[in-house]
């Protein structure tokens, strides 16, 4: 396993996340917040031009998106399909764009794991 920050054009931190690789795949994951990281005009999650640059640096096949604000549902997606599929955001009217940003809608990540959180008094009752 491999801790990986992923650094902005201005060197600041973006994301940190790490690389795993099972099965012989290697895979970054990274936890996310739908409040942050969601698109929601097209319910999709996005990632900046430069987070793709440095996974295909780093080689990595698959990306992991962790939800930590959806109890740690997780969602998965080949790099190949991302950048496949996913469509250039436009930023044209926005007042604090950013460098581009690629947005590839829910239905086309692969959902892992969903929610598995139960309040702690019914999970006592069974």
């Amino acid at each position: 396993m491999r801790q990986v920050t992923v650094v902005g054009p201005e060197g600041r931190t973006i994301l940190r996340g790490k690389i795993v690789v099972e099965d012989g795949v290697r895979i970054w994951e990274t936890k996310v917040r739908e409040s942050r990281h969601l698109f929601r005009a097209l319910d999709a999650w996005t990632l900046s031009e430069t987070i793709l640059r440095q996974l295909q640096d780093l080689e990595v096949e698959r990306i992991r998106l962790i939800v930590a604000d959806r109890d740690g549902e997780i969602y998965e997606v080949s790099v190949a399909d991302f950048l496949k599929q996913a469509e250039l955001l436009d930023q044209s009217t926005w007042s604090n764009r950013t460098e581009e940003q690629y947005a590839l809608p829910r239905k086309h990540w692969e959902l892992k794991r969903g929610s598995t959180h139960r309040p702690l008094q019914l999970a006592l009752a069974f």
